[in-house]
């Protein structure tokens, strides 16, 4: 009984192998592994102040 239990403890751990190495990720390419660049983030502060000062002008106006 301890020899067919062996016997099926393998075939579970190489059924266990194949299907990690069947569901893995595949390797990533170095021109995907590289972060990506940021945009400049002072671009999108500058168009946010400019929305800002444009909606205090028109409030100023409404009063």
């Amino acid at each position: 009984m301890p020899a067919h239990r062996a016997v099926l403890e393998s075939e579970n751990s190489s059924k266990a192998d194949n299907a990690r190495k069947n569901t893995a990720f595949p390797p990533v390419c170095k021109k995907c592994a590289e972060p990506q660049k940021m945009e400049n983030p002072t671009k999108n502060l500058t168009i946010f102040r400019g929305i800002l000062v444009r909606s205090r002008e028109l409030e100023s106006l409404a009063l």
